[in-house]
């Protein structure tokens, strides 16, 4: 029998932790628990800046470095307060932070070589938190800001932010995942998806606004991905905040699929009202969502053969709506 190819066989360990996040729970077991709260502090400041720096980087290279270098600080931070070293002092010194980091740079594989490595180490360590920033022109800023960034988003994989109860939650909902794609699949072999088609796949979506740090692609609420999807849509924060997808035509709907976003945060957005209106003009509430849902238990509404041509799903005042996919399963009408 023939062997795997190498790039096969090195795939299979990384689809394994993907999977079973066995690395991410023996480093949530191993740190201390008077250093947890350090840790995630460094790598909300962390993440804060890398997301407004990730905004301005075409616009404001410059400050989009600094941010990045600002970033990487605290990502540092973050990995140095879980070592054996003992605490960080405070203030925070980015001298300390770079040299405590130092000391552990040998055990990971930064995405760039070691010599651009150590000047951008030795740039963040001089300029600290509020350092300027030594790029000449503003191509050079860019060039040096996509360097920072790709070694600000290695950085925060060094940590591991989740606690112990969150990463084994996150690997059942995965495995459960996985197993409900491999009943599909067997559904779908066989010729039929519980014998609906999913009316909504790729249909065109829109909602009442976009979070500034969205990952989520255009029309990710319909694009068929739920295994292992961070959302498919994230609005922006509002006083009646919405997804809504147009079906295109006017369906009789037996039932609307909704699933919960699949990285954390599960229950921010509760609760959430399904809508449907055939005119896009007169919505009428379908069902209200208080209990927490995910993508191996999603949120299931009856509709009972209503007539309907567009859902929205609508979240409460002052919060968001961030969710993974809908389906929704029905006939066409006559025309």
């Amino acid at each position: 029998m023939s062997e795997a190819p190498a790039d096969v066989r090195g795939a299979l360990p990384r689809l394994r932790e993907v999977l079973l996040l066995e690395d991410a729970e023996q480093a949530a077991i191993g740190y201390a628990t008077g250093a947890v709260a350090a840790m995630r502090g460094f790598v909300r400041a962390g993440a804060d800046r890398a997301l407004v720096a990730e905004r301005a980087l075409d616009a404001h290279p410059a400050s989009a470095l600094a941010l990045y270098r600002e970033a990487a600080v605290f990502y540092m931070a973050a990995r140095a307060s879980v070592a054996s070293d003992g605490p960080l002092g405070e203030p925070l010194d980015a001298r300390e932070v770079v040299g405590r980091f130092r000391a552990l740079t040998t055990r990971y594989a930064p995405p760039v070589g070691a010599r651009e490595l150590e000047g951008f180490l030795s740039l963040v360590a001089v300029g600290g938190l509020r350092g300027g920033v030594d790029a000449a022109t503003a191509d050079e800023a860019r060039r040096e800001a996509e360097q920072a960034r790709a070694i600000v988003r290695w950085l925060a994989t060094l940590v591991e932010p989740r606690g112990v109860d969150e990463v084994r939650f996150v690997r059942r909902l995965r495995i459960g995942v996985v197993g409900l794609a491999a009943l599909w699949l067997v559904a779908s072999a066989a010729g039929s998806l519980f014998g609906k088609e999913n009316v909504a796949l790729h249909k065109p979506t829109s909602s009442s606004g976009v979070h500034p740090g969205t990952y989520a692609a255009r029309d990710g609420l319909t694009d068929g991905i739920i295994s292992g999807a961070i959302y498919g849509v994230h609005t922006a924060v509002s006083d009646a905040p919405w997804v809504q997808v147009d079906l295109q035509a006017v369906y009789a709907l037996d039932k609307v699929k909704i699933y919960n976003r699949g990285d954390a945060y599960f229950d921010d957005g509760l609760p959430f009202t399904l809508q449907a209106s055939a005119d896009g003009v007169v919505f009428a509430d379908v069902e209200t969502r208080t209990r927490p849902f995910g993508q191996d238990a999603p949120w299931v509404a009856k509709l009972h053969g209503a007539h309907a041509r567009y859902l929205r799903v609508r979240g409460e005042r002052g919060k968001y709506v961030a969710l993974s996919e809908l389906e929704a399963f029905g006939h066409l009408l006559k025309r």
